[in-house]
């Protein structure tokens, strides 16, 4: 099972945060998933650790991994986080240049043998702005800047595929090398046809 979470915000149901990722720990429990593997999942440290408490307390899935973050930051960090009910036998990172983490790997020993999950999120593209073109009964505005969003969504494409290509090809390196079965799991920002999707579901 994989679920981009966004930071908890966007799900129906919740006053705050918390209660919305108790929401999330909820659905999963109940499909009971032999593992999840969540991205965007927020976590603080030195200003309160309620995330991580609530992860603990509320998710059932016993064995976690969390993606390293910012222990010092008063702010809210994304992580990525995957929990398996199985033995969790190594974990590892997958860096960029940036140096910006686009994904994780678990080694899980399931009854049937040792299998590498990862967890993986793709250069977003992030139109944001551009959602309000579509919506123009809502933004009766949005239209006359048009031109302007166009311009800056050409901009956001040069850099969002690259980048996803980028990724992809630093996971595949990481898959290459991988003695065990692999199964990847995360938000590729991408679809089936594209050159990152292929290259990292290529046998």
């Amino acid at each position: 099972m994989t679920y981009n979470v966004h930071g908890f915000s966007g799900i129906r149901g919740g006053k705050s945060s918390y209660e919305r990722q108790a929401l999330v720990h909820e659905f999963v429990n109940e499909l009971d998933p032999a593992v999840v593997c969540m991205q965007e999942y927020p976590m603080k440290s030195r200003k309160h650790a309620r995330y991580l408490d609530h992860l603990n307390k509320e998710l059932e899935l016993a064995n976690k991994h969390i993606s390293d973050f910012n222990t010092e930051s008063k702010g809210t960090s994304y992580t990525f986080m995957t929990a398996t009910k199985y033995p969790v036998k190594q974990r590892g990172t997958i860096f960029t240049m940036d140096p910006e983490i686009c994904g994780i790997f678990t080694d899980i020993q399931f009854p049937e043998g040792i299998v590498r999950v990862y967890n993986i999120h793709l250069q977003s593209v992030k139109l944001i702005g551009e959602k309000r073109l579509l919506r123009p009964h809502r933004n009766p505005g949005a239209i006359k800047y048009f031109f302007t969003y166009l311009k800056g969504t050409t901009a956001k494409l040069r850099k969002a595929f690259p980048m996803r290509s980028y990724q992809a090809w630093m996971i595949r390196q990481s898959i290459n090398s991988c003695p065990y079965p692999v199964i990847i799991c995360g938000d590729f920002n991408d679809t089936p046809a594209s050159y990152s999707y292929n290259l990292l579901v290529k046998e």
